[in-house]
């Protein structure tokens, strides 16, 4: 996906979102500094969402390696990694309803990856009494299917 394009689904997202969420929060009467943000909300979930699809295994070599070598034109006041992840902290309630009204309707058809749940070393399969009638075994695995 296009970083512009991106940018332009997630600030039009904010523009409907945003002020609605704002008037049903709860003021706790503190008075609390507020912070002028460098970033607006959407450019923050825009890196965020960009990340998710950019094959990095870690955000902040994402942010330190590509986001402030290679986007600099494109977000000119860039804050540091470590006032970024603060930043992202504000927008995780947006970024959810965000996501979710992104997701398309289910079919009902779901692929399901199992987590096995070993009950003893391979060596000791033969010996093992104690889930016999429960637990399965597949030749290397003796144990049970988490899904």
């Amino acid at each position: 996906m296009i970083l512009h394009q991106l940018f332009c689904d997630t600030d039009d997202f904010c523009q409907h979102y945003l002020p609605d969420w704002r008037r049903t929060q709860l003021q706790t009467g503190d008075r609390k500094r507020i912070r002028r943000k460098c970033l607006c909300e959407s450019e923050i979930m825009t890196i965020v969402v960009y990340f998710q699809m950019s094959g990095y295994r870690t955000f902040k070599h994402f942010y330190l390696r590509h986001v402030l070598v290679h986007w600099q034109p494109q977000f000119p006041r860039l804050p540091s990694y470590n006032r970024f992840v603060e930043l992202m902290a504000e927008v995780l309630n947006p970024l959810t309803a965000f996501m979710h009204s992104r997701c398309g309707k289910s079919d009902g058809i779901a692929f399901v990856d199992s987590t096995p749940l070993c009950i003893c070393k391979n060596i000791r399969i033969p010996r093992h009494k104690t889930f016999a009638n429960h637990a399965s075994s597949t030749g290397w695995f003796y144990g049970f299917k988490l899904q």
